[in-house]
């Protein structure tokens, strides 16, 4: 295996598309981080509303 870089600096650099490379990185990061967590989060808000209404409809009956 070969590097394409020869140091730290120019692999962030990538003759000057650096730029253009580390933010499409970041934005497709953190699309995907959100696809992640956007379900995972509104299913804990979910089922904290169910349980406070479960728990409500519970006290009401007695």
């Amino acid at each position: 295996m070969t590097f394409q870089f020869d140091n730290f600096a120019q692999l962030i650099f990538m003759d000057g598309h650096g730029v253009f490379v580390w933010s499409s990185v970041l934005l497709t990061s953190f699309l995907l981080l959100s696809l992640v967590l956007n379900p995972i989060l509104k299913r804990r808000k979910l089922l904290k509303k169910l349980k406070i209404e479960f728990m409500g409809s519970d006290n009401a009956s007695y």
